[in-house]
């Protein structure tokens, strides 16, 4: 099924809306005026922005209807599709139980190698690539990752 644009358009406008609503859930930094809500707030806004713009230009073209069944994608692209989809739903079912720097090391390797990396270097960039993500959004922009026992022995390396 092929999208037009007017619906991608309400989508985008969707995800900012939903985006800036849960931004309001994240703690505020301690002594400043803004908190771990405002990346996702901003960006939500920018989603509402570019979906409002994309809508009006959308529907002054007036394309069509919003759906369009097409055949699916085959090949690497339908391959790599499924798998991308593949783990945002791993991601949900693991993280809580795991930790995010394990499942996001597993999901990255895996992401990588499906994009034919090199396996060695696939495993050191998804090694890299998730400490550094977690790290920086966990201590430096409070974000609240989910915390299993690589996360713990992290902090034992990397005092609060």
């Amino acid at each position: 099924m092929k999208i037009n644009r007017l619906a991608i358009a309400l989508m985008v406008m969707l995800g900012g809306v939903a985006l800036i609503i849960s931004s309001y859930d994240y703690p505020a930094l301690p002594g400043q005026k803004y908190g771990a809500g405002t990346m996702p707030f901003l960006i939500g806004m920018m989603g509402l922005l570019l979906g409002l713009a994309l809508f009006v230009q959308s529907w002054a073209i007036r394309g069509g209807s919003l759906f369009q069944l097409i055949v699916p994608p085959t090949g690497r692209a339908g391959w790599g599709a499924l798998a991308s989809l593949l783990g945002v739903v791993a991601y949900i079912l693991l993280a809580d139980r795991l930790g995010f720097v394990p499942v996001a090391v597993i999901l990255l390797f895996i992401l990588m190698w499906l994009g034919r990396v090199a396996p060695v270097i696939a495993l050191i960039i998804s090694v890299l690539a998730s400490l550094l993500i977690y790290v920086v959004f966990s201590r430096f922009l409070l974000v609240p990752l989910p915390i299993g026992p690589v996360e713990t022995l992290i902090w034992h390396i990397i005092p609060r």
